[in-house]
């Protein structure tokens, strides 16, 4: 999709935890269900104000078609560019949010775990998340258990053979002590991604 949305599921009180949470979908659409509402519901339920981010997608179109060798259509930077702008919200606004600009977290499923370490690991320090929830996550572009669709949907088809970039979005290859505590829980029976990521 082209529209970027956050939604708010704000918890009572002040100086509450905040996580913005990345839905998952290949980077081609988003479970906006069982990895957005519910879990935006969830951590409010439980006292942290949470933030569905609708980030940008190829969208279905470009799983359909590779309309992208054409045109430039949603990918990587744009889904991180507003991972980045809903940081910087949350923080800048965390006062009228009722929220800690110190522990403003993300959390993200599948291919939005992808998105969530990638903001630990390439955001200046400032606009880092404080801490990552990365579930079942997509993190390589390189290794042999390669999700190719996140893949192609993040780099568009005219990149997906630029090595220098899959070695750059290979989460695994660009870790440094810079990067926030992560919780990271995975599936072996993952039907979708190889749970080796």
């Amino acid at each position: 999709g082209k529209t970027v949305v956050m939604t708010s599921y704000l918890a009572e009180g002040k100086g509450n935890a905040a996580v913005i949470v990345c839905p998952g979908g290949s980077y081609l659409w988003h479970d906006m269900g069982g990895e957005g509402k519910d879990v935006g519901e969830w951590l409010q339920r439980n006292g942290i104000s949470a933030f569905v981010l609708r980030y940008r997608t190829a969208g279905v179109g470009a799983f359909l078609t590779p309309y992208r060798y054409v045109f430039r259509g949603n990918r990587y930077p744009d889904a991180l560019n507003d991972l980045l702008r809903a940081m910087q919200y949350v923080k800048a606004h965390s006062a009228e949010l009722g929220v800690d600009a110190s522990r403003v977290a993300a959390m993200g499923f599948s291919a939005g775990g992808h998105l969530v370490v990638s903001g630990g690991l390439f955001f200046a320090e400032h606009d880092r998340p404080a801490f990552i929830a990365s579930l079942y996550p997509v993190v390589t572009m390189s290794a042999p258990c390669v999700h190719k669709r996140s893949r192609r949907a993040l780099m568009g088809e005219s990149r997906v053979r630029n090595h220098a970039l899959r070695d750059a979005l290979s989460l695994e290859k660009q870790v440094t002590s810079v990067c926030p505590p992560v919780f990271l829980a995975n599936c072996i029976d993952d039907p979708i991604v190889d749970y080796r990521n």
